[in-house]
This record gives structure tokens, sequence and C-alpha cells, in this order.
């Protein structure tokens, strides 16, 4: 969904989001905060790589990467001119500080192997595709056609051979040339490929829906294609 990264970047840059995503309401909706330009690099870096990336089909939390030095760099910068008003005016003391810190180091520890430990664990079962691939491969040790789909994952636990295809044209090309071919798309693409290609037979061997990703990781199918000019 289009705010995917609404909540994946608060819990992955935990436990700064709260402040984080605070201070950028703070920023538009109140004028308390005199940024300087380089406060607003560092924010429009973030804003300007979180917008294009929430508008691309396929995401993932590591996409997202490239807008982590901006947040940081803004982050950093009202910390610090926090810090120095809270010295500045006696609101904060060392004593204060290096307990602050402390606190905060265990709570990230704990919230890390909660993470880690409790949390990464429930969603594994809908991103695993080891067990996927090991169906797959034992249907086919033929050369696999990804067609208009990207499944890293899979494809590691796949193995070669497999290939990418993408564009009705090219995967006509792909699949004429065999007896047999077998192929894993998007469940959105089967209906449109079958009718493209009215002289060959599909079979269906395997279909990893929505359901069972809950939007974690792509549905696919893996679909046997047989020439019926040649069987």
């Amino acid at each position: 969904p289009p705010w995917f990264y609404v909540y994946q970047f608060f819990i992955d840059f935990a436990p700064w989001s709260p402040i984080f995503y605070g201070s950028i309401v703070a920023v538009f909706c109140t004028n308390r905060f005199k940024l300087s330009s380089l406060h607003w690099f560092g924010l429009i870096w973030f804003l300007v790589m979180f917008l294009i990336l929430s508008m691309v089909s396929y995401k993932r939390a590591d996409y997202l990467l490239p807008a982590y030095p901006g947040a940081a760099l803004f982050l950093a910068l009202l910390l610090s001119d926090a810090l120095k008003v809270a010295f500045s005016r006696e609101f904060l003391t060392i004593k204060m500080f290096f307990t602050s810190v402390v606190m905060l180091l265990v709570a990230s520890t704990i919230g890390w192997v909660w993470f880690v430990d409790f949390y990464l664990p429930k969603l594994e079962p809908m991103r695993e595709m080891k067990s996927a691939a090991k169906i797959i491969r034992k249907s086919t040790g033929e050369s696999l056609l990804f067609f208009n789909m990207e499944a890293h994952a899979l494809a590691f636990h796949l193995g070669k051979p497999v290939e990418t295809v993408v564009g009705w044209e090219k995967l006509g090309k792909a699949i004429d040339v065999r007896n047999e071919s077998f192929v894993l798309t998007s469940p959105d693409n089967l209906e449109e490929m079958i009718g493209k290609f009215p002289r060959y037979k599909f079979d269906v061997l395997y279909l990893k829906n929505e359901a069972e990703t809950k939007g974690l990781s792509r549905p696919f199918v893996f679909v046997k294609i047989v020439s019926m000019d040649r069987s």
C-alpha cells in the first residue's frame, strides 16, 4: 500500500522515530523551529526519497535506506540545538543527560530483543520461500522463466537455471522454442497469458496467493506451459 513506509520507517528508525515524526509535524504546523539551510537539506532529502519510493508499486523495507541519511542529519541537528538550549538554560544537567542516555540504551536493547526474537518470527511464514522453491524444483530441474516479476528470495532458493522475461513478445519467443516451459508470474497475469497464447495448454502447479503473503512478499503462480502443436 502507499502508506507502507509510514509504519515501516517508524519501526525501523526506532527509538528515534517518535521524535522524528513529532519534529516534522512541529516544523510544518508551528513556527517554533527556525531551521538552517542544513536542517532543510536533511529534511528535504528524506521527504523526496520517502515520497518517490512510496509511489513505486513494489516496496521493501531496505529500499528506503537512501532516505535514512537525510533523516539522521535532520534529527541530529534538531537534537543538537535542543541540547544546547537545555544546557544553557539549565533545564538539563550532565547527570540528567547521562541518565537519559543509559535509559535510552536499555530501552533500545529491550526493543531490539523483542523485535528480533518475537516480532520477526511471526512474519517469517508470510516471507518464507524455501518450501515453495523446494516444491517447484521437484516439478522440474529445467530453466524457470520469471515473467514480468521479481522475487529475489524465491530466485535465491530456486537456484540456477532461472531467466527473467519482460514483455509478452519476449515471453512468446521464449516458450515457442520449448516443448514445455515453466513460468513464474503474478496471478494477475495468468488470465491474460492464457488469452494471448491459445495454442498452449496451461497447468497451474503451485499458487502462493495474497492471503498467504499478507503483503509481506509477492504472490505468484507457477505454471507449466505446453505447446498443443507439438504434444
